[in-house]
């Protein structure tokens, strides 16, 4: 077993320890897989890094396989075992982006069709007030370095 960074006050390191009741669904190496306890939808489900990080940009490259692994296995356990049509998958990567808990986290949301649920675009209003190339090269810039 691969050593992981914890924070002892954390709660999902608290869960991943056992310290902490819950209804894991899916464990591997890098992730663990739990019922969240206030679902917005029945199998409403996050999978936390092992490893303690606030957001997606602290997560170790050696973590991400594994990590995504555990997406893609419980997003398949969710269509099969609830027939759920599709999945709804996100992250709340910061405070400003409505993350409540500073442990990254990935939610698993069954979907289907009519349930009342948006799209990931209906998030935010179409807002945007700078042009895409102007952004897309602050981006590269800041990629590069």
């Amino acid at each position: 077993m691969v050593s992981h960074a914890t924070d002892a006050a954390c709660i999902f390191c608290k869960i991943i320890a056992g310290e902490i009741p819950s209804h894991q669904v899916f464990t591997n190496e890098h992730c663990v897989a739990f019922m969240d306890v206030n679902p917005l939808v029945d199998g409403h489900v996050m999978v936390v890094p092992r490893h303690h990080c606030g957001v997606i940009a602290q997560l170790p490259a050696t973590a991400y396989a594994g990590v995504m692994d555990g997406i893609a296995r419980v997003s398949a356990g969710l269509r099969d075992a609830l027939q759920a049509e599709a999945i709804t998958i996100g992250i709340n990567d910061g405070p400003a982006a409505g993350q409540m808990v500073p442990h990254l986290h990935v939610h698993l949301f069954p979907r289907r069709e009519g349930d009342g649920g948006g799209s990931l675009h209906s998030v935010l209003p179409a807002a945007a007030t700078q042009p895409i190339d102007a952004v897309a090269a602050r981006l590269r810039a800041s990629l590069l370095g």
